[in-house]
């Protein structure tokens, strides 16, 4: 089984997801405006649970933008810089 890191974009009209490096450990991270986000985070671990228990973090993005997507995964995911 694979692994992975990866940023995940919600409102309630549509998710963007992206994918980082394989990893020893699936972590995701949740962003986006509202309460969209959080909603998201209880649906996974309520009914996807292996899924849930990979959300390492929720937190508050408008609409960000590409370099802050990678900001984001910097912060959450430090081994990313040492990969090249």
């Amino acid at each position: 089984m694979s692994h992975y890191h990866a940023i995940v974009w919600i409102d309630h009209q549509r998710a963007t997801a992206w994918h980082f490096s394989p990893t020893a450990q699936e972590e995701t991270v949740l962003i986006g405006p509202a309460q969209t986000k959080q909603e998201f985070a209880g649906f996974l671990r309520e009914k996807y649970p292996q899924l849930g228990k990979s959300v390492v973090a929720v937190e508050n993005a408008d609409h960000p933008t590409d370099a802050q997507i990678l900001d984001y995964a910097r912060r959450h995911f430090p081994t990313l810089d040492r990969m090249q």
